[in-house]
């Protein structure tokens, strides 16, 4: 059996999936930032409040997206033996 390459397919997979909760999120939260414009005033604050919540998720699913990017890229340059060695 080849455990590596369904090993590296995983990773692969694990990479895209921050981005796509964060652009998931991301719309969602545009849409109900713009439907509360567009909605009767009797539940205006209750879209705006539910908004801001799906886009602070969205900017928190960019951030983890964008730590677990870069935490993948240095393991696979770590495996393939590619890290340099940085003076500090």
């Amino acid at each position: 059996m080849d455990f590596a390459g369904s090993s590296q397919v995983q990773v692969r997979k694990d990479r895209n999936l921050g981005i796509l909760l964060s652009t998931v999120f991301f719309l969602a939260g545009a849409y109900l930032l713009h439907e509360s414009s567009a909605n009767l005033q009797s539940y205006v604050e209750f879209y705006i409040f539910a908004g801001a919540t799906v886009s602070a998720i969205c900017l928190i699913t960019g951030c983890w997206a964008i730590r677990r990017h870069l935490f993948i890229r240095r393991l696979e340059q770590h495996v393939r033996g590619d890290q340099q060695i940085e003076s500090r």
